[in-house]
């Protein structure tokens, strides 16, 4: 005779093995993703503010340049029939070595600030004027110790083009160092037509093979 108490025993061994591993097969799994936050560091200008972290400069000469480390001013401009340049000095106003390579952007404004029609050509060729590579020299890096300057050229031609009658003036310039997104404003009266076109050259330093010729300093 078979012990029915046996039975009983085994299919509640049998039922509690089959629970357990139904359990286990519904068990969630749980995944947690760790997301970084982004970090900027804010610089004041004397307008806008840089976005723009510093980063490693070609060539690892220090880092770049950015607008809340310089100060801008007009050095010079001259000109005649109808073309005339401008020259605006870069100074690095920090603490540390740092370089600017490229072009620069420009804006023109208003006295209340508001943006004019501008059009920035970089570099020109043939030169804008004749005999002088004012505009046309090659990119290079520009090392800036604390306290030294580097420059940027600025041609552009007071001539009303098409149906332009007179070319208003700016009371304003901006400028954004090259690979930033901040940038400086300067007092500068340009009455650029052809749409406000600027040609500008890239960032140049005073001495060496890429300089190139300044307008007179102002005095």
């Amino acid at each position: 005779m078979i012990d029915r108490r046996i039975i009983s025993v085994t299919l509640l061994a049998g039922f509690a093995v089959l629970a357990a591993s139904c359990g286990s097969s519904h068990a969630k799994s749980t995944t947690t993703t760790l997301i970084p936050q982004s970090t900027s560091t804010t610089g004041s200008t004397s307008t806008t503010s840089s976005t723009t972290s510093s980063t490693s400069a070609t060539g690892g000469q220090g880092t770049r340049c950015l607008a809340s480390a310089l100060g801008a001013l007009e050095y010079g401009s001259e000109g005649g029939a109808g073309t005339l340049l401008v020259t605006v000095q870069l100074t690095n106003r920090s603490t540390a070595t740092c370089t600017l390579e490229g072009y620069p952007g420009a804006q023109l404004f208003t006295a209340s600030d508001s943006a004019m029609a501008t059009n920035v050509v970089r570099g020109s060729d043939p030169p804008v004027v004749a005999g002088n590579s004012y505009t046309t020299m090659a990119p290079a890096l520009v090392t800036m110790a604390p306290g030294t300057s580097a420059y940027v050229n600025i041609i552009y031609s007071g001539v009303p083009t098409g149906n332009e009658g007179t070319c208003a003036a700016s009371s304003l310039l901006g400028i954004t160092p090259p690979g930033d997104t901040g940038s400086l404003t300067i007092s500068a009266a340009l009455s650029a037509c052809d749409g406000g076109t600027l040609v500008v050259s890239p960032v140049f330093a005073a001495t060496g093979a890429n300089t190139a010729t300044t307008a007179p300093q102002a005095g």
